[in-house]
């Protein structure tokens, strides 16, 4: 996430390297989870299209989730 200003809106979409790490290769174990903790810290807003990932944000902290959102799909569609 560049460094603003402005208020920012991050979109997540998985959290999955976040709180199953084993699932990766080491470099990206050791870089990316400072990664998106500095970007979901530093986002004014946080925008996700599922429950899961809003509890998630939610049980690891206080912060992010409560600056959680959930939008809704349209015509109930998945993203993947």
């Amino acid at each position: 996430m560049p460094i603003t200003s402005r208020p920012t809106v991050l979109t997540v979409h998985d959290l999955t390297l976040l709180h199953d790490p084993g699932q990766y290769r080491l470099a990206k174990r050791l870089f990316l989870p400072y990664e998106y903790r500095r970007a979901l810290r530093r986002a004014d807003a946080l925008v996700t299209h599922t429950e899961a990932i809003v509890d998630t944000l939610r049980r690891a902290d206080a912060g992010w989730g409560a600056k959680a959102t959930l939008v809704g799909l349209p015509f109930n569609s998945e993203l993947y």
